[in-house]
């Protein structure tokens, strides 16, 4: 094995804080609120290995959920802010695109937790979650 293979795994081991690439990877794409499902099509591989690659990145960083693992990656510099920004950016922009139009999802309020569930109880909310 090369010496400047070894130096750069060494360095890039460090950087990344013993995250694996493909950890990283799997870390990116849920950072920007993707599913295991969708990660798992962009990177070829299937749902229970984005799992389990993010299970290993978050056992890492010593996190337990997704958040604290994109909040822990921030902090440490692992993932630059402005990766991050643009990573989301291309999500909104894509989002704008001509002809596409928003979710709108109805949502229902209770008005009166002691009433039974009658439809006069609820208050209907319109616009996004």
């Amino acid at each position: 094995m090369n010496k400047d293979a070894i130096k750069i795994r060494t360095v890039q081991g460090n950087k990344n804080q013993g995250l694996a690439d493909r950890e990283l990877e799997a870390s990116l794409w849920s950072m920007e609120g993707l599913s295991n499902k969708e990660i798992a099509k962009e990177m070829k591989i299937s749902p229970y290995t984005v799992s389990k690659r993010l299970m290993n990145a978050m056992f890492k960083m010593g996190v337990d959920n997704r958040t604290e693992l994109a909040v822990v990656l921030l902090r440490k510099g692992i993932v630059e802010f402005l990766c991050l920004a643009l990573l989301v950016g291309s999500v909104n922009y894509a989002m704008n695109l001509e002809g596409v139009e928003p979710v709108r999802i109805q949502r229902s309020a209770r008005v009166n937790s002691n009433a039974r569930n009658r439809r006069e109880d609820f208050l209907l909310l319109e616009g996004p979650c």
